[in-house]
């Protein structure tokens, strides 16, 4: 992983291999970032791409096994049991073009994923609502 600080924000290049989701957070944590937007793009070789269903209150996620191209990667980063969390939904198209779109759980950097990391100065808190089952800013 590759960092460049730009004042408050930041450019983050990931390896091949390296995990998006995972790298995030990890380096949010690092860099006590609380709180900031996030957008991306690149490939990944495998993603866990996920749909919620509010009625039921759960997601429903899909396997990807393939090399896709991030279309589109847009998220954020608050705060969550005293941690960051990054809360990310994406677009990755295949080679046939064919698309795929939900909230990221986890996916594997291709050849590379470079985020823009734009940090705010409010702290954004995410609380579990029991309405939706989902963790909300509260």
């Amino acid at each position: 992983m590759i960092a460049k600080q730009d004042g408050n924000n930041f450019v983050l290049i990931l390896k091949k291999g390296e995990k998006l989701v995972q790298s995030l957070e990890n380096f949010a944590k690092t860099e006590s970032i609380k709180s900031a937007w996030v957008n991306g793009l690149g490939a990944v070789l495998e993603a866990e791409v996920g749909y919620y269903r509010l009625d039921t209150k759960d997601y429903h996620f899909v396997q990807l096994d393939s090399i896709l191209e991030i279309v589109s990667l847009n998220g954020n980063i608050s705060q969550f049991d005293n941690g960051p969390l990054a809360h990310l939904h994406t677009v990755l198209s295949d080679e046939g073009m064919k698309t795929y779109g939900g909230h990221l759980k986890e996916g594997v950097a291709g050849g590379t994923v470079e985020l823009y990391i734009k940090t705010i100065n409010t702290v954004l808190e995410r609380k579990p609502d029991e309405e939706t089952g989902l963790k909300l800013i509260s």
